[in-house]
């Protein structure tokens, strides 16, 4: 299943008209505007996975379920245990938990929703990492999109929801969000 991110059309409106006002160029959307909004976008997420969606644009995600929470709790102190027990272990099974490397996705990392390994989470985050997306789309004679998001599956479940999975966005952005964007555009014509 293929992660598919909804154009919000008025922002991304007001966005086309700012950048058509400007006289900005295809180059320019490509090269050094899609890097400042790229940079602003991440520490978006950031603070949207850092606040498990309170300053994103579909507000606080439901909490995990008690049934759920129990069983991440439980998986997580499992998981410390057995860090603790390389930790004490000699040679290279010490080295590796010393070096974190011993980190399985099979265990949480944090009881933050939608962190367990951070693997999703780093997708969003992580310029340069091959799931994540940053790029700017031509979609007709002097106009275009910056998109933003990730391939995920595991993202997809949660952005579209379902009867037992509560629909969690990290996607959508707030109005004060889209104006950071604009204003990292504005900025660097001038």
């Amino acid at each position: 299943m293929a992660f598919k991110v909804d154009v919000n059309r008025r922002s991304f409106e007001r966005i086309r008209s700012a950048t058509q006002l400007l006289q900005i160029t295809e180059g320019d959307m490509r090269g050094p505007v899609l890097t400042r909004t790229a940079q602003v976008h991440r520490v978006q997420e950031r603070e949207i996975f850092s606040s498990e969606g309170a300053l994103g644009g579909s507000g606080p995600w439901a909490p995990l379920s008690p049934a759920y929470a129990a069983r991440k709790r439980a998986a997580m102190l499992s998981g410390r245990r057995e860090r603790r027990a390389a930790k004490s272990a000699g040679g290279l099974a010490r080295i590796a938990a010393a070096l974190g490397l011993q980190k399985s996705p099979s265990r949480p990392i944090s009881m933050k929703i939608l962190v367990w390994s951070g693997d999703m989470r780093d997708r969003f985050l992580t310029h340069g990492r091959k799931e994540n997306i940053e790029r700017y789309v031509p979609t007709g004679p002097g106009r275009g999109e910056l998109q933003f998001g990730a391939e995920s599956q595991i993202a997809s479940y949660h952005v579209a929801g379902s009867t037992t999975l509560p629909r969690r966005d990290m996607i959508v952005k707030t109005r004060q969000q889209v104006i950071e964007i604009l204003d990292a555009i504005v900025r660097w014509v001038e």
